[in-house]
């Protein structure tokens, strides 16, 4: 995925990045890319730490270092997959891209014509028309909608089709029972799962579908045989 990856300039003041060393910034900055590059949902996968470490330039054992180092502090999520790749999940991702959102939207032209320009432009517009729609929901309402839409067309590589007054009274259903961060894990499952019955020929991935197998999909990474959670000993 093309654009810029936003920071949030107020990091500078965070106690948790003022205690990190110029080696342990600059990875948590390459993360945040990477988490741009692949989709923008907040989600790295890759093959293994060595992987991870040749794409950054920094050897396995540093590598290690730092991602265990940002786990412990809860910046980040470490978990593996069915297939024993490394899956990194970085904390507040999409809030934090979103902070510095520029208070004046962007138009298009009556007569615009259809160049790349336009093209970049209407786009924005359509992403600026969907925020409006949604200004009446809930900032958890809406976090867990626009992680689920960008799964969606990550997985897919085609966007979600929202029908934001159901989408919306699915998740705030679900909210009555549950947190934030579960409902978003139960997401991570659902795109991640093997089961054919989430496949084109069942019931494919939807919000109707992540509500009506919520109980099997907030299971514990535990008891998850295909989303085993990452240790350190797999990363020294």
């Amino acid at each position: 995925m093309g654009g810029y990856a936003k920071l949030w300039t107020d990091i500078t003041n965070d106690e948790w990045y003022v205690s990190l060393n110029g080696l342990e910034r600059s990875m948590f900055f390459q993360l945040i890319v990477a988490c741009k590059k692949g989709g923008d949902t907040g989600d790295i996968f890759t093959p293994s730490v060595t992987a991870l470490g040749t794409e950054f330039s920094i050897s396995r054992k540093s590598c290690g270092k730092y991602l265990a180092k940002f786990a412990e502090s809860g910046t980040i999520k470490l978990r593996k997959t069915e297939s024993g790749q490394l899956h990194i999940f970085v904390v507040n991702y999409h809030k934090n891209q979103r902070l510095r959102t520029p208070k004046d939207k962007p138009t298009v032209g009556k007569f615009a014509t259809n160049t790349p320009q336009n093209n970049s432009a209407n786009k924005i517009k359509e992403e600026n028309i969907r925020e409006e729609k949604l200004v009446t929901q809930s900032s958890d309402e809406k976090e867990i909608l626009e992680c689920f839409y960008k799964k969606y067309e990550s997985h897919y590589k085609t966007p979600y089709v929202p029908q934001v007054g159901k989408d919306q009274a699915l998740v705030k259903r679900l909210l009555e029972s549950l947190k934030v961060q579960q409902i978003k894990d139960s997401i991570d499952r659902l795109f991640e799962s093997n089961d054919p019955f989430y496949g084109k020929t069942g019931g494919g991935r939807t919000l109707g579908v992540l509500s009506a197998n919520i109980n099997k999909l907030t299971q514990s990474t535990d008891e998850d045989s295909s989303f085993q959670p990452y240790t350190k000993e797999d990363l020294y």
